[in-house]
């Protein structure tokens, strides 16, 4: 009896030991086709998984492609999509692992779809600290039939634009962190509207956003 009771006393306490140390996640970034290792980092404490994501940024028909590894939720597992703004397009995919130290695959971007699916919406270009106008649409292609208003905030800057999106983008929330930088990230979506919802909050894994943005 007394063994089974230290027993039951040993698992206990490696549990809550375990529970109190932070994950550990690859930490790294790189610009164009390549993929980077990087280091492992300890994670805050609400860092639920380690994240893999690869993201193309299309500006006024120029494409940086960026491979970033970092702490994130699990909302951003198996995330694929894209969205588009007057100036250009953001097509990004994600994926996760679970323990410390491991190393997420690499993910694969959604493929490009030009023919127009009959949907338009409001189409707002980056502007510092400025709502997006209601008088500029824009036409979706592809699978992006769902209108998106976006707001950035990093620390005290906030940025907004609005435009089509994938339907995989659209009601989730979800945190990033990137040393320093701990990043929300809140979509909403309407279906097929012209006019969009400004409640739209995405603080998106680097301080530099959207299309004039490096994310």
């Amino acid at each position: 009896m007394m063994e089974t009771s230290l027993l039951l006393v040993t698992v206990i306490l490696s549990a809550l030991v375990a529970t109190s140390v932070s994950l550990s996640c690859l930490q790294c970034q790189v610009h164009g086709d390549q993929t980077c290792t990087g280091t492992p980092q300890m994670c805050p404490p609400e860092a639920e998984v380690c994240v893999s994501t690869v993201k193309s940024n299309l500006t006024d028909g120029a494409e940086r492609k960026t491979f970033r590894r970092y702490c994130g939720d699990r909302n951003l597992c198996s995330l694929t999509g894209s969205y588009s703004v007057p100036t250009g397009k953001i097509k990004l995919s994600s994926s996760c692992c679970y323990t410390s130290g491991c190393a997420p695959p690499t993910p694969l971007l959604p493929a490009d779809k030009t023919e127009k699916n009959k949907v338009s919406c409001k189409g707002c270009p980056t502007k510092e600290g400025k709502p997006c106008p209601s008088d500029v649409t824009m036409e979706c292609t592809g699978d992006e039939d769902k209108c998106i208003s976006v707001t950035f905030v990093s620390g005290h800057s906030e940025t907004s634009v609005a435009g089509c999106s994938t339907p995989a983008l659209c009601d989730r929330m979800y945190n990033v962190t990137d040393g320093s930088i701990k990043t929300q990230i809140h979509m909403v979506c309407q279906s097929r509207s012209a006019g969009l919802q400004q409640s739209f909050f995405l603080f998106i894994i680097s301080t530099t956003l959207l299309l004039k943005i490096t994310w």
